[in-house]
């Protein structure tokens, strides 16, 4: 329940429009605005171009947008990191932030 409430606030503050989806420009707002977000995403809150935010950004917006409308609801938001807090060793995409999985002993 933990990991799913801190999931739910990292998702609101990263829905800047209240849509009920992230879009890659309003996880680039975030990141810059929140160095707790971008800290979430192991990504810098000074992001730039040639830093790798990007390319990690697009792997994550692939694996987890299951839908492909170029955005990440709630649901998939929350289906994709609880796939990992429930197996860490699934290699069909990429690793969610660490921050989010609770520690393995509690798993």
């Amino acid at each position: 329940a933990v990991v799913v409430e801190r999931l739910a606030a990292i998702f609101t503050e990263c829905d800047q429009d209240g849509n009920g989806a992230v879009s890659k420009r309003e996880l680039i707002q975030a990141c810059r605005s929140s160095p707790e977000i971008a800290e979430f995403w192991g990504l810098p809150s000074a992001i730039q171009q040639e830093d790798g935010f990007r390319d990690a950004m697009e792997l994550y917006f692939q694996a987890g947008d299951d839908d492909a409308d170029h955005q990440i609801s709630w649901t998939e938001f929350l289906s994709y990191h609880l796939a990992y807090a429930a197996s860490e060793t699934r290699t069909d995409r990429p690793q969610p932030p660490k921050a989010v999985l609770p520690p393995a002993s509690a798993a």
